[in-house]
């Protein structure tokens, strides 16, 4: 998880900063994707998921963004209304 965690936290960081503007609304991890394998236990499934949020949160000290990254940007996309 540390090497992809940090190849994770360099893509958010470099689509924070693109020449066009923040494009972070173009992720959309509603998935397991950032916090490791598609199978894995529920118990690594949820330590993943915390470090995933700590370390965004570390680095960007953004709630709004980690919300975003997780399911705010696909039910936008959607037009999911939050319950």
């Amino acid at each position: 998880l540390n090497d992809s965690m940090e190849d994770t936290l360099m893509l958010i960081e470099a689509l924070k900063h693109t020449t066009k503007g923040d494009f972070t609304h173009r992720i959309m991890w509603a998935t397991d994707a950032p916090v490791g394998a598609f199978n894995q236990s529920k118990d690594s499934y949820k330590h993943n998921l915390k470090v995933f949020k700590q370390r965004v949160l570390e680095k960007f000290n953004d709630e709004k963004l980690l919300y975003d990254l997780l399911a705010g940007n696909a039910m936008q996309l959607y037009g999911i209304r939050p319950f």
